[in-house]
């Protein structure tokens, strides 16, 4: 009999501080949900916005039908443990709460106070799928940093290197990377304003610091997944099961945003924004 499951023995280590974590972790996010369940009770619902109550139900249901596909995409096609798709479900959850409830809430708190201006979001058709270009990047390259992190951690503990390059290969590479770079910060211009538009109007908000709190949190759970994906990759020597954690998590995330757009133009098409268009 293993010392560490004799009766009369403590539980190892390692299960108490597993415990300790998803416990932390699921008491955190479910502060967050409680949280934003409480603002959308005290916030005054009034005729021109939408309920907040709706907005609500709507990150809710995203949150519902997307941890499904999640979770049975982690577990049985990736083979992560339970505790990688607990953090998967929580980060998940978090980034819809944000997208689909918080963040609407606060865009038309602002709104109430005063109309907006921007040029960009004079027109919601235009101003709405610019920001979501802008956001998608902006999660893209936090998912991408952690990935290249841990990337590295697996190729070194598998110990595969990468076949020595020319340098005139090396040269074109860098080129090529620059002037794609170039043309990337040139597209995101207008996108980046629109975004930048809409985090100004978000965070002047009673929520800000609501909505600040759920995306570290966010950021702190997808690490604790990027890196269980990598401890289950040097466990099967097989650096695929990271690469194809971060292109799931990658087409999750586009689909979110893709969500986003039509539902934030259903939102401003029923319930109009206060706008005065710059002459």
């Amino acid at each position: 009999m293993d010392p560490a499951t004799a009766p009369g023995r403590s539980a190892p280590p390692g299960t108490t501080r597993l415990s300790r974590t998803l416990t932390t972790t699921l008491v955190a996010v479910w502060a967050i949900a409680a949280a934003a369940t409480l603002a959308a009770l005290v916030v005054p619902n009034e005729g021109s916005a939408p309920g907040s109550l709706t907005l609500l139900a709507a990150g809710l249901l995203v949150t519902a039908v997307t941890a499904v596909a999640l979770a049975f995409g982690l577990w049985s096609s990736l083979r992560l443990p339970v505790k990688a798709v607990i953090y998967a479900l929580g980060y998940n959850g978090l980034i819809a709460i944000v997208k689909f409830t918080l963040a609407p809430q606060a865009l038309y708190a602002a709104n109430r106070s005063s109309p907006f201006t921007d040029v960009l979001w004079s027109e919601p058709q235009l101003g709405v799928p610019l920001s979501a270009v802008f956001f998608f990047v902006l999660y893209a390259a936090v998912y991408a940093l952690i990935y290249r992190h841990y990337r590295k951690k697996v190729r070194a503990a598998l110990d595969v290197s990468r076949p020595p390059r020319r340098l005139a290969v090396v040269v074109a590479v860098a080129a090529a990377v620059f002037v794609a770079g170039a043309v990337v910060l040139a597209a995101l211009i207008l996108p980046a304003l629109a975004g930048l538009f809409y985090l100004r109007w978000v965070f002047s908000s009673g929520v800000s610091l609501l909505i600040a709190a759920a995306l570290v949190l966010a950021v702190a759970l997808a690490t604790r997944v990027f890196a269980s994906a990598a401890d289950r990759a040097v466990l099967v020597r097989d650096v695929t099961v990271l690469t194809s954690f971060f292109w799931l998590s990658l087409a999750l995330l586009a689909l979110y945003h893709l969500l986003w757009v039509v539902y934030l133009l259903v939102l401003v098409t029923v319930w109009p924004l206060r706008v005065v268009t710059p002459k």
